[in-house]
């Protein structure tokens, strides 16, 4: 097999593991068990390998590639990126469910806040394939937004935490319910580090996220200004 098929099938998997992950964390949010956590740890094995894959045939695309087909080669390097911050959004959902294993809310009051955020990693990771291989850079962007997005969920969800700690016996649990929101939160950060990895790539040039909208910003009222 062509070595860019074996990495972009790989890729490919990888993607579906980490939607696959997410999808199980939903399920366990509301079947807080043992057996429930051990479905969503079982697979690391799995993950971790598809990600050495990747990593190992992007290594040796890098090392044989004709330089002088510099699109590719920085293709190739954003999809190394991609795959270590795909399989850090997996550790992260781990980490999310060993905090969460402390939790006690029984009418599970909080849980569709947590959803709220796991959702919109969910909505982001099947957009990577298209951002990268359609030079679609409006959808990497949308993809480093959901970074921001999560931070605002954060902040809010722990400033109202941190209002709770003053007016319950129950800190355990409310600090154990801050630091799952916090590996969600995390995830964002692998989102942004992988929308400018998609950017670069597209443009042919390192470029973050914040600067590229600001170049589109000053382009659009350019525009304006002159008609």
């Amino acid at each position: 097999m062509d070595p860019q098929q074996t990495i972009l099938h790989n890729l490919e998997f990888l993607q579906t593991e980490i939607v696959t992950r997410l999808e199980h964390i939903k399920l366990y949010l509301d079947d807080t068990t043992p057996e429930a956590a051990e479905s969503i740890f079982k697979r690391s094995g799995y993950i971790a390998n598809l990600k050495q894959r990747i990593h190992e045939a992007c290594y040796k695309y890098l090392v044989d590639a004709d330089n002088s087909d510099v699109p590719e080669v920085l293709r190739v390097r954003a999809i190394d990126i991609i795959a270590t911050e795909l399989e850090r959004i997996a550790e992260l959902g781990e980490e999310f469910v060993q905090q969460s294993v402390y939790l006690e809310d029984p009418g599970k009051k909080n849980f569709p806040r947590l959803l709220s955020q796991i959702d919109l990693v969910v909505e982001a990771v099947p957009m990577v394939h298209t951002a990268l291989f359609n030079n679609d850079t409006q959808t990497a962007i949308k993809i480093g937004r959901i970074q921001r997005r999560l931070e605002r969920k954060f902040r809010k969800f722990l400033k109202k935490n941190a209002a709770s700690l003053r007016d319950t016996s129950d800190a355990e649990s409310l600090l154990s319910l801050s630091f799952s929101a916090y590996a969600v939160e995390r995830m964002g950060d692998s989102l942004l580090t992988i929308s400018e990895s998609i950017i670069s790539s597209n443009l042919g040039m390192v470029m973050d996220s914040a600067r590229f909208q600001a170049m589109q910003d000053f382009s659009k009222n350019s525009d304006s200004a002159g008609s």
